[in-house]
Order: structure tokens, then sequence, then C-alpha cells
């Protein structure tokens, strides 16, 4: 039987929910993959890990909305296979197709404050769902991710969000190729013995959908990679820039109080014993050997981790 969160209805909480437009054809779109009830496939999981890992959040899903469910046909980090449809974020996020739903902290959205799924558990405060929208435009569900905190998405995550909802569909869309093929094998088996050549031919089809699919995959990966490496570098590099910017004036600055030190000493030879007591215990000498090189290990670190960052970013480009 379903893992379900939250089947009842709270007295706070309507058990209503606002519906796309075009409902019925939608909900005859999303029959058409005969996916509702699948047993897990390590493709989907493959896709909620790899965005939970680019999100860095606890809970990823692909989510997709029946007539009075959500159920998920992958749910990393979450036990549940299914919600009420009245408790879904993602039924909201599919209203508007063309558009990822970003809700930053539930607690302050009039939509979910008093959702079963916000004030019990999993205790969800932020939300972001990609709408999962089939070629003939109807949104079946979302690739969504989850946290218990308040928190904000990047651009380069979002972009993230967006291309592996299209692998979602890709994935959906060969699921159900595969099908029909398998299907026709099945008919023509029956019908007769003759075939044989013919069903070959379906099967290395298949085959051939399943390879190119996994290229496809690959490439969705690699350039979800190459947006968020490009992400981490511009991060990098302006404290980076920062850093070595500054180090410069802090090596004028040093050489310019040794030379001031320099010509205290040889204006005032003499020194009183204080002086002479802290001299000592800083070892002055030492220091002025020490200090430049301090600062100029500094500066080769700060453009070693540079050049690091962009032979990440062209590596991945």
């Amino acid at each position: 039987m379903a893992s379900t969160i939250a089947l009842q209805d709270t007295n706070n909480f309507m058990s209503s929910f606002p519906l796309p437009h075009d409902e019925s054809a939608r909900l005859s779109a999303l029959q058409k993959y005969q996916i509702l009830d699948s047993l897990p496939e390590q493709e989907y999981d493959d896709l909620t890990i790899i965005i939970a890992q680019i999100c860095d959040v606890p809970i990823a899903l692909v989510s997709l909305i029946d007539s009075d469910r959500q159920w998920f046909k992958s749910h990393q980090g979450l036990d549940a296979t299914e919600t009420p449809r009245s408790q879904a974020f993602c039924n909201h996020a599919i209203l508007q197709p063309k558009e990822v739903m970003v809700v930053p902290n539930a607690l302050e959205d009039s939509r979910f404050a008093g959702n079963p799924l916000v004030v019990g558990d999993p205790a969800i405060r932020f939300y972001a769902g990609a709408p999962l929208v089939t070629s003939d435009g109807f949104a079946l569900g979302t690739l969504c991710v989850i946290d218990k905190v308040p928190r904000e998405i990047t651009p380069v995550q979002i972009n993230a969000l967006q291309a592996l909802s299209r692998q979602v569909i890709a994935q959906l869309e060969l699921r159900y190729q595969s099908g029909q093929l398998q299907q026709e094998i099945k008919l023509r088996e029956e019908a007769t013995s003759l075939v044989s050549a013919k069903n070959i031919e379906l099967e290395a089809t298949i085959e051939e959908l399943h390879q190119t699919q996994a290229s496809l995959i690959q490439a969705e990966k690699m350039s979800s990679l190459g947006h968020l490496v490009a992400g981490i570098t511009h991060e990098i590099n302006n404290p980076i820039s920062f850093i070595s910017g500054n180090l410069n004036y802090c090596q004028k600055y040093l050489t310019s109080l040794l030379e001031l030190t320099d010509l205290y000493q040889q204006t005032y030879p003499e020194i009183i014993p204080e002086i002479a007591q802290i001299s000592e215990a800083i070892d002055l000498d030492y220091l002025r050997q020490d200090l430049p090189k301090i600062l100029n290990s500094m500066q080769n670190g700060a453009i070693r981790i540079r050049d690091t960052a962009l032979f990440g970013l062209v590596r991945y480009r």
C-alpha cells in the first residue's frame, strides 16, 4: 500500500484546490503514459539525486498530479509516495507551465501557511518546482526540490531544474514509445509466427532509443554541471580578486612602514628601554624578513585559487 502524508484534511486548510483550464485534457495526457503507481526506475532516481546535489537540498521529487492526489515517481529524502492534491505545492506550480515556481518561505505565503505539510511533517519551508510539460503543452507535474528551512535559489540552480525537468519528460516519452513498440511486438507475435525478423528490428529500435536517451541525459548532466561550475567560478573570482588587489597595497604599506622604522633607528639610535624590550619581544629583525615572504605566499595562493577556478570553468564548457 502506498505511503501517504497527511491523508486527512485539517480544520485550518481547505480541501479544494485550483485547476488548470485544460484539466480534462491534461489528465488524459497523464494517463497516456501509464506511469502512475509504477515501480521505481533508476533513470528517474538519477535525476532527483542530481538536482538535490545541485540545489543542496534534502528532498527532491518527480511529482505527477492526478485527479485527487500527487504521486511521486521518484522521492529522494522522503518516504511517502503520494499526498492529497489539495496539499500539493506542485498543484499550484502546474498552473504556470512556463515558469519555475519558487516559495522561499512557505510560512509567509498565504497559499501554504496553513498547509499540513508546512505546519506538520515534513515541515516544508522552501520549495522550487519546474513543471513537466509535454510537447502538447500539458503540465503533468513537476521536478521539485524542498528544504525544511527558508532559503533562496540561484539562477544556475533554476537552469539546472529546468534542464532536468525536460529530461523527465524525455524519459516519459521514451517509456511510452518503448511500451508502444513492445505492444506492437506482442500483437504481431499473436497474429503470426513469421515476424521474427520484424521483432528483431523493433527490439533494436528500442535499444537504440535507450542508447540515444542515455546520451541525451549525459549531455544535460554535463550542461548542468557546466552552469554550476560557471556560477561557482564567478563567486570565487570576486573575493579572490579583492584579496589579490589589496595584497598589493599591503605590500606597499608594509614597505613604507619598514622604511619609516629604519629612519627612526637611524635618527634615534639610542632607544628607550621600553621600545628595546618590545623590539626584542617581537623579534623585529626577523619580522622585517618574514612579513614580505608571508604576503608573497598569500599573493601566490590567491593566484592559484583564481587559476584553478578558471581551469574548472574551461574544462566543463
